[in-house]
């Protein structure tokens, strides 16, 4: 066997440890970055909420493969799902255009479960059920865990 073959994945698992290495770091300098790339983000989806008090947190569709993040406004009145793709090396959010913008009411919302073992939301909205998973990490690789507790109690209230 030539040596040389053998060192193609050598080489692409050095680049793949050092892309992991580089993406931690850069991570876990952008505290609060996402949030205010997403808050922005949000007003500039709805302009409507423009001087509106939200909150904001990105989860994750409940299948295998994602295509896409959701980045959730929330505040009194009901919660805003955003479909999203999100890019930590540049820390932009852009709108992912197949699927369109949803709003549900807090109100119409008639049953919350939140599987922290399994870290899945499911929300009850009528016959329809909208399951969620979340990470404890955000679109950009900080830690968002005061965040999704935030959101929790809001899902609880």
């Amino acid at each position: 066997m030539d040596l040389k073959l053998l060192a193609i994945p050598v080489v692409l698992v050095i680049v793949g440890v050092i892309v992991m290495v580089f993406l931690n770091k850069k991570g876990g300098r952008s505290a609060g970055v996402a949030q205010d790339v997403m808050k922005n983000y949000v007003r500039e989806q709805l302009p409507n909420m423009q001087s509106a008090n939200l909150d904001v947190i990105n989860l994750l569709q409940d299948t295998i493969d994602p295509e896409h993040i959701w980045v959730v406004a929330y505040n009194d009145s009901g919660i805003f799902f955003i479909p999203s793709t999100s890019n930590p090396f540049t820390r932009s959010i852009k709108r992912y255009e197949d699927e369109g913008i949803d709003y549900v009411p807090f109100s119409a919302i008639t049953n919350k479960l939140v599987a922290q073992d399994k870290k899945k939301i499911k929300l009850h909205i009528g016959d329809v059920v909208k399951s969620l998973k979340y990470q404890n990490k955000d679109c950009f690789g900080t830690n968002q865990e005061q965040e999704l507790s935030k959101f929790m109690k809001y899902l609880s209230a």
